[in-house]
């Protein structure tokens, strides 16, 4: 639970059951079985209460009172045979052949009441809100179920040829009746280079292999009802005159069913080496791949004469290229001193290669902020305002170009007349940033003394941007108060840094002002470890016992653009569940620093 203040309540309290099954089974020589059984039960009730004194929302209302309840399950059982045999010692095969099933429902009742007489009972007595100002909503039940068989092939020639191939089909309850089913083939090749003899006489390398694949992945990464037409309640009116109006349920939803939906599809090509030098110490994979995802799935806007505002469908199609590599060395390796290191660096480039015949969307968030789809650019960017400063003075607004609404303000935000046409409006209105970063790296330094053990790990991301919507609210800005009022337009005559404006004029969100460098870079773990030595492990008559002390998120350095407190975290539900829309920040959950000790004891 966590509470701030004395008139502010928010606390957060729930079960979490998690159980697990499993059995293995050698039927006969060279063919086992393995059947597993996952559940998960979980269930949250949210308590929330914001005094009058809280907030402009809760003053207005006289207090704000909230209780949420929901609940999730999850089934997943899964059933494989497997069948392995050598022969003639030169021919190695392993056929494999399975299903599993995944079961999800959850649902979620949702109340909140407003207008209280004082603050005393907080959300203890919802009755006691104003009776005209309550509502009890139902945020929606849903099911969704996967049914999945497989298959897959591994074959080997001496161990220097290979081939591995694959055959899935999944059928999701999330689709039309006529598309539940996808059929996903893979298949790859392999060649250890280093079992040749024309490569076993070079000492340096100690192994060698090229790698090739080529398959199809699905996706059903949509909401479960998005093929469904939804019932909500609703009024329907009878007689003349006023009539009157009685209770039912009808079509209401901003979302219209499409029946005819499928799998998304991703073809991808792959390309990959892996090298090991002077006997394993230096040791490096590097992959290139490029990817085609065929009907993906994303929401579009629907036709206003449906009555609805947009619906899920299947005609996009993106790309993307990139490569990844992982370097691991031995640097030092003594009876009683090691010292590795583990680097690896992946970057990604995507396009946008189609949208059903249009040649760009734009899309609106949760804040009226704003993102652009288009054709041929990479699939997500942000759209909105350029910026130059503030208006430092009366005289500097009334020259320069304006929105005809009359919403620039001295200290505002000064937006740039982007197609110098004298005024401002829409069309001023331009790309301002991504999110996809440039490339992201990690590094791993593990060192091993006598019997201490010590592993550092950094990682960090280059390039990419959020839109911070925490900046627009007060409770940010009262965080960062100090620096807002060192270098914020105040008058004319205290003008402050010429780019830090006041919050009136132009709303940030639709402006590149919101838009900021999410790089970072993190020390994201130590731990520090200490083994018993074996023969005191052996009078205590166990295997093993390893005493380890571990710390996450110690450090974390962001851009000087950045004022958020978490450039990791982006928000992902509606809107923001919408394949084409990415990016946005409003409520962040700070970087949690953990501390954790732990004792390993193999008996």
């Amino acid at each position: 639970p966590l509470v701030i203040l004395d008139n502010v309540l928010n606390k957060t309290t729930g079960r979490d059951f998690v159980t697990s099954l499993a059995v293995d089974w050698e039927l006969v020589k060279g063919l086992t079985i393995h059947s597993q059984l996952d559940y998960r039960y979980q269930t949250s009730v949210g308590d929330v209460y914001r005094a009058s004194n809280t907030s402009q929302d809760a003053n207005d209302n006289g207090g704000i009172a909230q209780i949420n309840n929901s609940f999730n399950q999850n089934l997943m059982s899964e059933t494989y045979l497997t069948f392995s045999r050598t022969f003639n010692e030169n021919h190695s095969l392993t056929v494999m052949a399975g299903h599993s099933y995944n079961w999800d429902t959850g649902r979620g009742l949702y109340t909140t009441a407003r207008g209280f007489v004082n603050d005393v009972l907080k959300n203890e007595n919802m009755n006691a809100g104003n009776p005209n100002l309550r509502q009890i909503y139902n945020d929606g039940y849903y099911l969704s179920k996967l049914l999945s068989f497989y298959g897959r092939i591994n074959y080997s020639l001496k161990d220097k040829y290979l081939l591995t191939a694959t055959m899935r089909a999944d059928g999701s309850t999330k689709f039309g009746k006529n598309n539940k089913w996808g059929y996903f083939p893979s298949v790859s090749v392999g060649w250890r280079m280093s079992e040749e003899n024309f490569l076993k006489q070079v000492d340096a390398i100690s192994g060698l292999k090229l790698r090739a694949s080529f398959g199809a992945t699905g996706d059903n990464s949509l909401t479960a009802d998005a093929t469904t037409n939804l019932l909500y309640s609703a009024l329907y009116s009878f007689g003349e005159g006023t009539g009157t109006a009685t209770p039912g349920l009808a079509n209401i939803s901003e979302l219209i069913g499409n029946p005819d939906l499928g799998w998304a599809k991703t073809h991808e090509f792959d390309v990959g080496l892996d090298l090991s030098l002077l006997k394993n110490r230096i040791n490096l994979v590097f992959d290139y791949y490029y990817s085609v995802t065929k009907d993906m799935l994303f929401l579009r806007t629907a036709s206003s004469i449906t009555g609805h505002t947009q619906y899920w469908t299947n005609q996009g199609k993106v790309r993307n290229k990139g490569i990844e590599l992982t370097l691991d060395t031995y640097n030092f390796a003594k009876k009683n001193f090691s010292w590795n290191t583990s680097l690896n660096f992946s970057l990604n480039r995507n396009r946008l290669l189609d949208l059903g015949g249009e040649a760009q969307m734009i899309k609106e968030g949760y804040s009226k902020e704003r993102y652009i789809n288009i054709v041929g650019q990479p699939a997500i960017q942000f759209y909105g305002y350029k910026t130059d400063g503030v208006w430092m003075s009366q005289e500097e607004l009334d020259a320069g170009p304006s929105f005809s609404t009359n919403i620039d303000r001295v200290g505002g935000l000064k937006v740039v007349d982007v197609n110098n046409d004298g005024v401002l409006d829409d069309k001023d209105m331009t790309v301002i940033g991504d999110p996809y970063p440039d490339f992201t790296w990690g590094i791993t330094n593990t060192f091993r003394f006598y019997n201490f053990d010590l592993s550092i790990l950094f990682q960090g991301v280059h390039g990419g941007d959020v839109i911070n919507a925490d900046a627009t609210y007060k409770d940010v800005q009262i965080r960062n108060e100090k620096y807002n009022i060192r270098h914020r337009w105040v008058s004319e005559s205290h003008p402050g840094d010429g780019r830090t404006p006041t919050t009136y004029g132009v709303p940030w969100i639709n402006t590149d002002y919101d838009v900021e460098d999410a790089s970072y870079a993190a020390l994201r773990n130590i731990t520090l470890g200490y083994t018993l030595p074996k023969h005191i492990s052996k009078k205590i008559h166990l295997k093993s016992l390893r005493i380890y002390v571990t710390a996450n998120n110690l450090w974390f350095i962001t851009s000087k653009s950045y004022r958020g407190i978490n450039p990791e975290y982006r928000n992902t539900s509606s809107p923001y569940d919408d394949t084409l829309i990415s990016g946005y920040q409003r409520g962040s959950f700070p970087m949690v620093m953990t501390f954790t000790t732990g004792i390993d004891i193999n008996f």
